[in-house]
């Protein structure tokens, strides 16, 4: 092997995360010292050849007490097969921020997320978290409630007219959330106050219905 190829190689094990800038340095300038030098004789305090040749970026969050929970600190991984002393501590960090910075993870984290979760794990850590997963049929599914009571109060003929579509919308936001593992504590809430402004505004109707034939 020539000067070209093995400055080569020693280049690739720089890209790989093996070797660091300095220990590349170090190599090279011996590498230029010397007619011959094999990459695969240096000593293993020059640099670990075994070392994980991945490397990863962790970010730091806040909880929601505002406290930051910081990165795990590790550098290297081998995302196929994790060191077990290694493994819990990477659960309680994407599980911590699974929970409270979803929304801000790297790519790296995203990884290790499918490699260490499931996706029935992933929603229930996700139900854990404050306000809502989905804010669209929770939110909805009460306006849908409260204008089914003011189509009854102005003429429950109108009934017929918007009141089914609306009830009908509000049956399936709410089942939609309640079916779901990752509905937050505050979707499900949400959820039963549609059904229960879906109940008051049928007994009303029925209420009306019952005067109107008097």
């Amino acid at each position: 092997m020539n000067k070209i190829e093995k400055l080569n190689e020693l280049n690739t094990l720089l890209k790989s995360g093996v070797i660091n800038n300095e220990e590349f340095n170090k190599l090279k300038e011996e590498l230029l010292k010397e007619d011959t030098i094999s990459i695969s004789s240096v000593s293993s305090n020059s640099f670990n050849i075994n070392k994980p040749n991945k490397k990863v970026f962790f970010k730091s969050f806040k909880d929601s007490k505002g406290n930051i929970i910081s990165t795990p600190q590790i550098e290297y991984l081998d995302i196929d097969n994790i060191p077990k002393n290694e493994l819990n501590q990477l659960r309680k960090f994407i599980e911590s921020k699974l929970i409270f910075a979803g929304f801000d993870m790297t790519k790296d984290e995203i990884e290790l997320k499918n490699k260490l979760f499931s996706r029935h794990a992933v929603d229930e850590i996700i139900s854990r978290r404050e306000g809502f997963n989905f804010p669209l049929f929770s939110v909805c599914g009460i306006i849908s409630g409260l204008l089914l009571i003011y189509v009854i109060t102005i003429s429950p003929c109108m009934m017929y007219l918007g009141g089914i579509s609306l009830s009908i919308y509000n049956v399936y936001s709410s089942f939609f959330i309640f079916s779901r593992v990752a509905s937050t504590k505050y979707d499900r809430i949400a959820a039963g106050i549609s059904i229960v402004l879906l109940v008051i505004a049928w007994v009303y109707y029925g209420i009306s219905w019952q005067e109107t034939l008097k």
